[in-house]
């Protein structure tokens, strides 16, 4: 037990320090206005904090078995049935050993803001009704999307340079073509993951310039995986709020704009 205090102990120092850096980036967007739990994966343990907003700090809850087995490093977000379906940031225990692993705890952050609107943006998806009926659970990692198809990849290498000259009348016909030439499914998928993941990612790299570290940023290049939509919907929602500055803080309204093209 009293290791388990001196961990405890170790874990809750981190999250002090999470509490200040979230001071310095807090006002970059209204998915970092607030903290969320946190539940470190330790020796197939979750051990789980949350946040007191009174106090501003945060404080230990509970330790329990994990449900499944985490991957090494985990990095993720979801609700937790072990702390009242909480969202909350899963992270490993080795997440505070560096200034990137704080950055990458945000970016879980990001996506527990993004779940207060999840639910009811997916629910108006096709693509995520037909998973349900086929009782597809794993669709957002599983899905078959035409990434060798030709066209697709083609059109797609071409949104590098796009991007890079700010070039709005290509990047609005690359996504009008699209929205056309793909299933309706596929088209769904790919604005979905874009959103979702390019949203977070979008922020990282705002909170990374303000901690002087190098941006999360790579081409747009084949071979395409469903990782690259993590790019490319990251480069598409700078492009969409610096052509379309009221959608800044509306994430729900970002994904709107994304899907109607």
């Amino acid at each position: 037990m009293n290791g388990d205090k001196c961990n405890y102990e170790k874990h809750l120092v981190s999250l002090k320090k999470l509490v200040d850096l979230h001071s310095e980036i807090k006002d970059i967007d209204i998915s970092l206005s607030k903290l969320y739990p946190v539940a470190i994966v330790e020796n197939n343990n979750f051990i789980i904090f949350d946040f007191n907003e009174k106090l501003r700090k945060y404080f230990f809850v509970k330790k329990c078995s994990v449900p499944m087995t985490m991957p090494e490093g985990v990095k993720a977000a979801f609700d937790l049935q072990e702390y009242e379906n909480k969202m909350a940031a899963v992270l490993s225990e080795d997440t505070f050993d560096t200034e990137k692993g704080y950055v990458f705890a945000f970016h879980e952050f990001v996506h527990c803001y993004q779940g207060t609107c999840e639910q009811k943006l997916k629910s108006d998806l096709g693509v995520y009704q037909d998973a349900m009926k086929k009782k597809d659970y794993m669709w957002e990692i599983q899905y078959s999307f035409p990434y060798e198809d030709k066209t697709f990849i083609e059109k797609t290498k071409e949104l590098d340079m796009y991007f890079d000259a700010t070039c709005e009348k290509r990047v609005n016909e690359y996504y009008e073509y699209m929205k056309n030439y793909l299933d309706c499914f596929d088209f769904e998928y790919m604005i979905w993951q874009q959103w979702k993941e390019g949203y977070a990612r979008y922020i990282e790299n705002q909170i990374r310039v303000i901690f002087g570290l190098e941006k999360n940023s790579q081409e747009i290049t084949y071979p395409f995986n469903r990782v690259s939509f993590y790019e490319i919907g990251s480069r598409y929602i700078d492009f969409i709020l610096r052509t379309k500055r009221e959608l800044r803080g509306n994430v729900e309204g970002v994904f709107r704009e994304m899907l109607k093209v």
